[in-house]
This record gives structure tokens, C-alpha cells and sequence, in this order.
């Protein structure tokens, strides 16, 4: 992969993920391997195959937080390359200090 620009929120889990040692890399581009055409972009991306999103387009359904239609979309889309996806909303991130991100 590649990795590429990232927004505000991707870099408040950069800086959480930093203070525990990860090795990982931020927005990199991800897709298939036997033809290496990588058009969507996990926010974090772990070896082996783990990748972590972040969703701040803060979509609810009464007072649960649910996932957006695009984040789901491209969890699926990066589920179908082999990746385990664990995804973190903004408003539910936003709650925690310091301490617990």
C-alpha cells in the first residue's frame, strides 16, 4: 500500500494508536493482490491483515450509533481483500479522555 493525506479524526487515532508502539500504517491504499489494483484506502492498516477505520459521519439510529452507508460499503469492500475491519465512530471517540483512547 500507500499511505496518503489524513483528516483530523484519523490523526487523533494515529496519536492514541502511537502511545501504545503500533506498527502499523495511516490511510494507505489497499485492493486486490493479484492484480494490484488498489483503489480504496484503510485509515489504519495493520500486518496481518487487520485494518481500523475511522466513521465520522455520525449516523444514528434513535440513540445507537450506527455505522454510515459509505463505511459499511468499504468495510465489506475491505472484508472481500481479506482484511479484519474494526471500525470507530467519531461520536462515540469523542467521549473518551486521553486515558482511554
Amino acid at each position: 500500500g500507500q499511505p496518503q493525506g489524513a483528516d483530523d479524526f484519523q490523526l487523533d487515532i494515529e496519536a492514541a494508536l502511537k502511545r501504545t508502539g503500533y506498527q502499523g500504517q495511516l490511510n494507505c491504499s489497499v485492493g486486490r493482490e493479484f492484480d494490484e489494483q488498489h483503489c480504496w484506502f484503510a485509515s489504519h492498516l495493520f500486518d496481518p491483515d487487520l485494518a481500523i477505520e475511522g466513521d465520522c459521519m455520525l449516523p444514528l439510529e434513535g440513540h445507537v450509533v450506527k455505522p454510515s452507508g459509505f463505511q459499511r460499503m468499504k468495510n465489506r469492500m475491505l472484508r472481500r481483500f481479506g482484511y479484519t475491519v474494526v471500525t470507530l465512530n467519531q461520536r462515540q471517540w469523542d467521549k473518551f479522555d486521553p486515558d482511554h483512547k
